[in-house]
């Protein structure tokens, strides 16, 4: 019986170690998922700028299709579990579904990486054109 115990104490403890390891994971998930929309919403004020500004001479091609990347990738964002009624998204126009996916910790934070990485390939090709243009 006594053996029974310890066996049920080392099993609590498991659990609340991985439960603490998941919470860490979310956390840096949604820390990533804050940043990435911070960072859209800049892109898209920095492609409104180009697209105004004449003297930038962006073909009206190249402004769809930056923007047509940009609401790809919104679409396929996918909020962080417990982070949904964040203050981040201050765009209006643009929402991503909040439906939770039924993922792992581990995983949740491998797909907001994803979805860093994905809009950082937007941003370089905004940005290439605009060095290129100087």
């Amino acid at each position: 019986m006594k053996s029974h115990g310890i066996f049920l104490v080392l099993l609590f403890l498991c659990f609340a170690c991985k439960t603490k390891t998941d919470d860490q994971l979310l956390i840096e998930a949604a820390r990533i998922h804050h940043e990435v929309m911070v960072a859209v919403e800049q892109l898209e004020v920095d492609i409104s700028r180009m697209a105004e500004d004449s003297a930038a001479g962006v073909p009206p091609d190249s402004v769809t299709a930056w923007n047509e990347a940009i609401e790809k990738w919104e679409a396929e964002m996918v909020e962080v579990p417990g982070n949904e009624s964040h203050s981040g998204h201050a765009h209006n126009k643009h929402h991503h579904d909040h439906k939770p996916l039924e993922v792992t910790s581990e995983q949740m934070l491998s797909i907001q990486k994803d979805m860093k990485a994905r809009l950082a390939g937007i941003i370089d090709r905004v940005h290439r054109y605009s060095s290129n243009e100087q």
